[in-house]
């Protein structure tokens, strides 16, 4: 479109879109300037609100232990809630002493509220905020792993707020205590510190768009002026010669004068011309070798990645079948569910290979069962996991199932001298960590492990409890491991309500979650604690969720296997 416009109309073209260009750059700057203000007006809000948060929880977590520090001997719950109160009643926070705890019992009654006394010994498990929201009941719900609620409250003659609380247990207790902070305290401080950026970026702006005017009116307005003179009249002289050379006339010449740049483009189009034909056979030379090398490494290529596709697929094939092999391994279900009626089994390869197993030894009333978390993954973890089954299974059938920690001793004995780690000059240093429970036919459990504990959950609903039975801190196999090693056994006498649980440090070790740190133990037996109730393919597939939810995008870092079961 523009060549319908002489070179004199473009540069007055030029001239308007350059003045439109400082405006928009202008306009743009004070846009700008206030949006990223705004922005980080909104990243201060957001960054007061989460430290506000990790302030309050930590404050919560603090009084809860406290609390149950103070009352842990106290077995009479009149005298506990007295200590509560004494404890919760004086304490104040915030700059202002606007801050307070208050404490309630897990059927929604109210032991100690500093801001309302009235609320002292009434049950508001259903009473609601303005807005309806029963938030008595969600932050009972939440104070049991410890949570937030966010509600409205009437605020001491200042008419209605939001409150963002956060619930937390009192441990050994039936009681939780929380506290929460005004949401509006933060509004406003966001509020003050957009006025400043306000009154700062206006400033900017205006210094920006005046010296962007000063810029616009000495120098470049004066530049076009000088361009236009010197450009326009050389310009018209060397058209028509242009005109030809551009039709494909490789005769003909420019008349040259001067020494400027339209002259060196003039001598440039008389050179051009007499190279053209030249540079065009040699082109079209080089176009021909070009396509001919082009076919010939294209078929190598081709040649090379057939090879390698053949290669890869040789590869997998081989491992899948690995796969099949390790799985053949592993016990049939139906031999499982023979001796425990009630179990589940969580297997989840990292890679296509594991280098976790678990293991099932029934005899004509006890059983033997094994989880075992071997060096690495993939192929180099499998194939220790053949060596953790086979001699797992040969010293079960030399000494009998009913002593998992001389078991583990023969174990370690065999895998070093399997793997030649007994002797200084073996360069691998290889081996496995594993959890074995005997279970006898006098329904008496015995558990011994190497650096995998038994998790033990008894009881049901709000009384379920979890424990850890650890085993030696000692691995097996391993060179630095030790050939005389004791392995303890610990005998536990099985109740109704217990459920038994052995897992590899695949579910423990994964991070994620909002701050991409690992499950952990902890948050692992309170997961087994708040399924207790549940049957355990039901508790499988919650425990499955739980793990997906948890690791959400972050890749999956080990194999994770898990046996349960109850009796």
């Amino acid at each position: 479109m523009l060549r319908n416009f002489t070179i004199s109309q473009r540069i007055y073209i030029l001239t308007t879109l350059i003045t439109l260009s400082l405006f928009i750059i202008g306009s743009g700057l004070w846009w700008g300037i206030g949006h990223i203000a705004d922005i980080n007006v909104g990243k201060a809000q957001d960054s007061m609100l989460a430290d506000q948060k990790e302030k309050l929880r930590m404050a919560v977590h603090s009084m809860a232990e406290l609390l149950g520090q103070i009352v842990k001997d106290e077995p009479s719950e009149e005298r506990q809630r007295e200590l509560i109160r004494k404890a919760v009643a004086p304490v104040r926070f915030n700059d202002d002493g606007s801050g307070y705890y208050f404490v309630y019992d897990d059927a929604g009654g109210s032991v100690v509220h500093p801001q309302s006394p009235e609320f002292q010994g009434t049950n508001r498990l259903d009473d609601r905020d303005p807005a309806g929201k029963a938030y008595i009941r969600e932050l009972l719900e939440n104070s049991r792993t410890g949570g937030f609620v966010t509600y409205t409250f009437k605020k001491p003659d200042k008419g209605y707020g939001q409150k963002l609380a956060f619930a937390h247990p009192i441990p050994g207790t039936r009681y939780w205590v929380a506290s929460g902070l005004d949401i509006e305290d933060i509004n406003a401080k966001r509020a003050f510190i957009s006025g400043q950026n306000d009154k700062v970026s206006r400033s900017i702006s205006l210094a920006v768009t005046g010296a962007l005017l000063v810029f616009y009116l000495l120098l470049i307005l004066p530049f076009l002026r000088h361009m236009i003179r010197s450009v326009i009249e050389p310009l018209r002289r060397i058209t028509q010669a242009t005109r030809a050379i551009a039709a494909g006339n490789l005769d003909i010449t420019v008349e040259v004068a001067g020494k400027d740049e339209l002259s060196q483009l003039g001598t440039t189009f008389n050179d051009m011309t007499k190279n053209l034909a030249a540079a065009r056979a040699s082109l079209t030379a080089q176009q021909e070798q070009l396509e001919e090398l082009v076919a010939q490494r294209t078929e190598e290529l081709s040649d090379s990645l057939r090879q390698l596709e053949g290669a890869n697929e040789q590869i997998v094939e081989s491992i899948h079948y690995a796969r099949t092999i390790q799985q053949a391994i592993l016990p049939p279900s139906r031999v499982i569910a023979e001796r425990l009626r009630d179990h589940m089994v969580i297997w989840l390869p990292k890679d296509i290979i594991a280098g976790d197993i678990y293991w099932f030894h029934a005899e004509e009333q006890g059983f033997l069962v094994a989880v075992v978390d071997c060096t690495g993954h993939g192929v180099p973890g499998g194939v220790m996991t053949m060596i953790a089954a086979t001699t797992l299974g040969r010293v079960v059938n030399e000494i009998g199932p009913a002593d998992p920690g001389r078991i583990l001793g023969e174990m370690n004995r065999l895998v070093r001298h399997t793997l030649s780690q007994h002797m200084e000059e073996t360069e691998s240093n290889d081996g496995l960590d594993i959890g074995l429970c005997y279970v006898s036919p006098e329904g008496r459990l015995t558990f011994a492990g190497a650096r995998l504990s038994l998790y033990i959950v008894s009881g049901s609903g709000l009384e379920a409890e979890a424990r850890e039975i650890r085993g030696n801190r000692e691995s097996i196999g391993y060179k630095t491991s030790r050939t005389g090693t004791v392995f303890a056994n610990h005998d536990i006498d099985i109740a109704p309500d217990m459920r038994f649980y052995m897992t590899t440090d695949g579910l423990r070790d994964q991070v994620g979650g909002v701050k991409g740190i690992p499950f952990g133990k902890t948050r692992l037996l309170q997961l087994l604690q708040s399924l207790q109730d549940l049957p355990m393919a039901a508790q499988k597939e919650a425990i499955l969720e739980a793990f997906a939810q948890y690791r959400g995008k972050q890749t999956q870092r080990d194999d994770v296997t898990m046996f349960g079961f109850r009796l």
